[in-house]
C-alpha cells in the first residue's frame, strides 16, 4: 500500500513537470484573454486527469487489476517501452520545434473554450501524462474503494501543481507577474528538450524495470 502510494506522488511529479505544457500556460497567461483562458486551462487538465481516472478505474474495475499481477506486469513494461521509446524520438528530434511553435502561435490566439480543451488535452492524451496518470490509476485501483479514489485525488493534486500555482498567482495579482512569466517561458523554451529526455527515460526505466521484477515475483 506505501508503494502506492509512492508511485502517486512520484507520477503526480511527473505529470507536473511538463514543459511544453508550461510554456503554453506561459503563453496563454501573456495573452489578452490570460484570466479566463487560464482559468479554463486549469479547469480542462483537472478534467482530464480526472475523467482518464474514473475511465480505468471504470474498466478495470475496483481491487481487480490487483488480482491479476502478471497483467500488471505486463502493463508496466509496455507502458516503459512506450516512453523509452518517446526519449529516443525526443533525443533524435531535439533540435526541432515545429511542434512546439505550432502551439505558441495557437496558444495567443485560444478561445475560452480552445483553452479548456487544450488543458484536458495535455492532461489526458499528452502521451507522457496519459501514460502516468493511466499507471497511476491502475495500480491505485488495487487499492479498492475510497482508498483508490482519496489517492488518485493526491496523484491529480500533485500532478496539477505547476497548472494551478501559475494560474491562482496571475489571477490574484495580475499583470505584475508578467516579466517573471517572460523569464520562465525563455528558461523552458531552453531546456524542454533535456528536461522531457530526462524524464522520459526515468520513469521509462522505472516502469521496465518495476515490471521486469512483479513479473519474476509472479512467476511469469
Amino acid at each position: 500500500m506505501n508503494i502506492a502510494y509512492l508511485d502517486a506522488v512520484t507520477h503526480g511529479l511527473g505529470v507536473a513537470i511538463s514543459p511544453l505544457v508550461l510554456i503554453v500556460l506561459v503563453v496563454i497567461l501573456l495573452s489578452p484573454r490570460a484570466r479566463p483562458n487560464g482559468a479554463a486551462f486549469l479547469a480542462g487538465w483537472l478534467t482530464g486527469l480526472v475523467m482518464l481516472g474514473g475511465i480505468v478505474f471504470a474498466v478495470g474495475g475496483f481491487g481487480s487489476l490487483g488480482d491479476d499481477p502478471r497483467l500488471v506486469a505486463q502493463i508496466d513494461i509496455a507502458f516503459g517501452l512506450i516512453l523509452l521509446g518517446l526519449a529516443c524520438r525526443s533525443w533524435l528530434r531535439r533540435d526541432r520545434s515545429g511542434g512546439t511553435s505550432r502551439w505558441l502561435s495557437a496558444a495567443d490566439r485560444f478561445s475560452v473554450t480552445q483553452a479548456a480543451a487544450a488543458g484536458c488535452f495535455f492532461a489526458a492524451i499528452y502521451p507522457k501524462n496519459l501514460i502516468l496518470a493511466a499507471v497511476a490509476a491502475s495500480e491505485l485501483a488495487a487499492l479498492g474503494g475510497n482508498r483508490s479514489i482519496l489517492t488518485y485525488l493526491l496523484f491529480v493534486g500533485i500532478g496539477s501543481t505547476t497548472i494551478a500555482g501559475p494560474v491562482m498567482l496571475y489571477l490574484s495579482i495580475g499583470s505584475r507577474v508578467q516579466q517573471e512569466l517572460h523569464r520562465a517561458k525563455s528558461w523552458l523554451s531552453a531546456q524542454s528538450s533535456t528536461i522531457m529526455i530526462l524524464l522520459l527515460s526515468f520513469f521509462g526505466l522505472k516502469l521496465l524495470i518495476g515490471g521486469v521484477l512483479k513479473a519474476m515475483a509472479a512467476g511469469f
